[in-house]
């Protein structure tokens, strides 16, 4: 009768041990089945691959509807543990586990998005060149859901343009549909005005390096303001002059091209005939100006107006006799 083995007892035993080495390398090799530290979701469904982590393809399955957006929901260890159970994965929780915290994410239109969008609307409806946006809330903020089509717009702006308050209504897609969110505040004209970038002492002349600018509210700048930097560039401060303030027109005057006490000539006018005098400047003047000149000769005391450094045009109505 043959054998039934062609092994010995010892050396049956000898592959049995081989193989069951074999097979537990083979599963050390694998991916030890863990719980995720966080989940966070962007699709509408949860799987257990959201909350596992070494699952193999064939594993994976599906749980439950994800939390709507931007809300979260909590799984003990005890509900995990029979998920586990139920799906027959070779998973307990051990002691540096918690409970899974999952939340669905979202995106967030902040105010300075919200600004621009109204902005650039109000740009285009009401032609204003610079808007500062000012809520009445104080830090607005749209939510958006993950994995929805399109983007927030406005569908429509209400403003006054005596206050500059609006109403605005901005549409937000979700997974339910287009919601209406209202927002309300204030959209203020704001002017880049010109300012002084250094100090400049009494009398000085205002040069163009001089100058840098200011964005500033319309609104809060009165009549008198100069908005143009071209009007300031040749001016002469009256009196010492900060950096970095809005300058009116009472701050400035024209520059003097003839001081108090110089000698100037005097030309005195009339219809094919032209006189001219010397004269001492009784008090200054800029081109434009009227002053006090007194004839050096007669010591008479007229009134001109300065045309030039140095050159007074005696008013009409004084004979040359007087002037001279």
């Amino acid at each position: 009768m043959g054998k039934l083995f062609p092994f010995s007892l010892r050396q049956a035993a000898a592959v049995l041990a081989t193989s069951l080495a074999l097979a537990t390398a083979a599963v050390g090799g694998a991916d030890a089945i863990a719980l995720k530290d966080q989940v966070r979701l962007t699709g509408r469904q949860l799987y257990l691959s959201d909350l596992f982590s070494g699952l193999s393809p064939s594993q994976d399955r599906l749980l439950t509807s994800a939390p709507a957006s931007g809300e979260r929901v909590v799984y003990t260890l005890a509900t995990l543990k029979r998920i586990a159970q139920t799906f027959s994965l070779d998973w307990q929780p051990d002691a540096d586990d918690r409970d899974l915290v999952i939340e669905r994410g979202n995106s967030r239109l902040g105010a300075r998005q919200i600004a621009d969008m109204l902005q650039q609307h109000l740009q285009h409806e009401v032609g204003d060149a610079d808007l500062e946006i000012l809520f009445d809330q104080q830090h607005p903020s749209i939510e958006i859901a993950d994995g929805v089509e399109g983007r927030p717009r406005v569908n429509g702006v209400y403003r006054d343009s005596r206050s500059g308050r609006f109403e605005a209504l901005l549409e937000v897609p979700g997974h339910h549909g287009v919601r209406q969110v209202a927002i309300t505040g204030q959209a203020i004209a704001m002017l880049n005005v010109p300012v002084l970038a250094v100090r400049l002492g009494r009398g000085e002349l205002i040069r163009a390096d001089h100058l840098s600018y200011r964005r500033t509210r319309a609104d809060r700048l009165t009549p008198d303001i100069i908005t143009d930097p071209a009007a300031l560039i040749g001016l002469a401060v009256r009196r010492s002059m900060g950096a970095d303030r809005p300058i009116s027109a009472a701050m400035v005057r024209a520059a003097i091209v003839i001081p108090r006490g110089a000698l100037v000539v005097m030309t005195f006018e009339r219809p094919g005939i032209t006189l001219s005098a010397q004269g001492q400047a009784v008090e200054s003047g800029a081109v434009g100006d009227v002053i006090r000149v007194m004839n050096t000769s007669s010591e008479l005391v007229v009134q001109g107006i300065v045309t030039a450094p140095g050159h007074v045009k005696i008013l009409s109505g004084t004979t040359f006799a007087s002037a001279g």
